[in-house]
């Protein structure tokens, strides 16, 4: 049989049945049938390129979270290309020409101990649609987590060779730079938001602010730019001593760092300024010790307090940016001042009446599952939504569907003290191991790799606990970090052996 000959008459028949197709749509005007088709054939042509690489889509689309309008099927983008790595691998598994499913570790049986109780969390609370009429809708975390499983098993099967170590940070630093530029123009020229949201919802609406500034005078956050701050800015400093960044050594990364820094402050989350002093903190310390953070801390104080003079001065900074330093001492803004403090005490006033009232947490013991009661949502509804709400009557509808910024509040709602104690042992056991291969990494091409993957798995706990977290979208973000961390540890136990292997070599010649 002469393969090259049915190579090509298979190609020819494929061919001829696309133009026949796309003939058809065109003369019909079915121009998004004509998109979907032309994103499949980009889609399968991509697939076939990267082949056993097509794992980089999982950090490539991390922050594309908006979903594809023209698509029949209402998934984020993130997990669209968590869903296509899986489909080659499977292929690529059938075909025996990936490495097999490796052993779990201890920190993968912690993973399936949580998974397991969770399990049980549903079985007590089933969550289904509102179109079923069930009584507990909202359920969308159970399939979020079964997505990020999928992913998990994809990057199970990759051991990366030390040229590809630092491309985890270059992949998501590009996919969070698109991201953050969409909702930017889209913030900045409204009219192009809903040019398009058709295509990709992750644009900046008119209207589609926090729903907790609401209420507020003088907050106008932007959001999007936290996502920025966060992945550009722990990229930055695991490519580069935080030291050299502040100095200018690094122009090019300097500047992104010094972005990422304004982009922090803009975005007017305290929580986002802080992930960003915690892992240049981290970055520092294993790349110079303690006495390198006092130093850096002393860099960082002068900075604050340049801000609090210029402030005082009268060179007022955006308000989003005094909202993230107004714990500072200052002559800050009276409304930020007054947000600031007003957002404190509605949390806590939130967080008590949680924990207080039977009606927002049934069992606080074993957890009430991810959802909310139908009954609940169309009280809410009837009342005009999010649109017409007074600061009461949204602060009752974040507790009736679980938004607590509270880590350990929002997994009593979830999944009940017992939840709790499972994800708290497995967090830090998490970061123990993220400690661990940061050490271990020193002196090898995976080091910048280790500090991107590890640190922010280093200060999880911390800022599960103190700053803020919510169980029902941090579910995901778990399962994936112990993906990345057992890759890096594979992918050091190979270098480790071909590094053996040549020193016994040499000692052998």
């Amino acid at each position: 049989m002469n393969k090259n000959a049915l190579v090509t008459a298979i190609i020819s028949i494929i061919g001829l049945i696309l133009a026949l197709v796309l003939g058809n749509f065109v003369a019909r005007e079915s121009y998004g049938n004509l998109g979907i088709i032309f994103a499949g054939v980009a889609l399968l042509v991509l697939c076939l390129t990267l082949l056993k690489n097509v794992w980089v889509l999982i950090p490539l689309c991390a922050s594309l979270i908006g979903t594809i309008g023209i698509s029949p099927i209402p998934l984020q983008v993130n997990e669209i290309a968590i869903l296509i790595a899986v489909v080659m691998f499977v292929v690529l598994s059938a075909m025996r020409t990936i490495p097999k499913f490796p052993r779990l570790n201890t920190y993968d049986k912690l993973l399936f101990l949580n998974l397991a109780y969770l399990v049980t969390v549903y079985a007590r609370n089933p969550a289904g649609l509102l179109v079923f009429e069930t009584e507990i809708i909202g359920g969308r975390p159970y399939f979020a987590i079964f997505i990020a499983l999928l992913g998990y098993w994809v990057l199970q099967h990759v051991t990366l060779k030390p040229k590809q170590a630092a491309l985890i940070p270059v992949l998501a630093c590009v996919g969070s730079i698109a991201s953050t530029l969409i909702s930017a123009i889209t913030a900045i020229f409204p009219g192009l938001a809903y040019n398009i949201y058709p295509i990709y919802t992750g644009v900046t609406l008119e209207g589609s602010a926090d729903p907790m500034a609401i209420t507020r005078e003088g907050e106008n956050r932007k959001g999007y730019l936290s996502g920025y701050a966060r992945t550009v800015g722990s990229a930055m400093v695991a490519f580069r001593d935080p030291t050299r960044l502040l100095l200018f050594l690094s122009p090019v990364l300097a500047l992104l760092f010094i972005s990422a820094i304004i982009a922090a402050l803009l975005s007017g989350f305290r929580s986002g300024w802080a992930f960003l002093v915690a892992m240049t903190a981290i970055s520092v310390y294993f790349r110079a010790g303690l006495g390198r953070v006092l130093r850096i801390g002393l860099i960082l104080l002068a900075g604050l307090l340049i801000a609090i003079l210029c402030q005082s001065a009268g060179f007022e900074l955006p308000l989003p940016a005094q909202r993230a330093l107004s714990f500072l001492p200052g002559q800050w803004d009276t409304r930020v001042v007054g947000d600031a403090q007003s957002s404190n005490e509605w949390r806590f006033e939130m967080w008590r009446q949680a924990l207080t009232n039977e009606r927002y947490i049934r069992n606080k013991l074993l957890g009430d599952g991810f959802g909310f009661r139908a009954v609940d949502m169309q009280g809410f509804q009837s009342m005009g939504g999010m649109q017409a709400t007074s600061s009461e009557q949204l602060q009752d509808y974040f507790l009736v569907v679980g938004v607590y910024h509270s880590g350990p509040i929002s997994a009593i709602r979830f999944v009940g003290a017992v939840g709790l104690l499972l994800l708290t042992v497995f967090m830090i056991a998490c970061a123990r191991y993220a400690w661990k291969l940061v050490i271990r990494s020193k002196e090898t091409p995976f080091f910048i790799m280790a500090l991107f993957v590890c640190s922010p798995v280093i200060y999880l706990p911390f800022e599960f606990y103190f700053v803020a977290a919510g169980t029902d979208s941090a579910y995901p973000g778990f399962i994936l970090n112990l993906a990345f961390l057992n890759m890096l540890a594979r992918s050091l136990k190979a270098y480790e052996g071909g590094r053996a292997e040549i020193q016994n070599l040499k000692a052998e010649t």
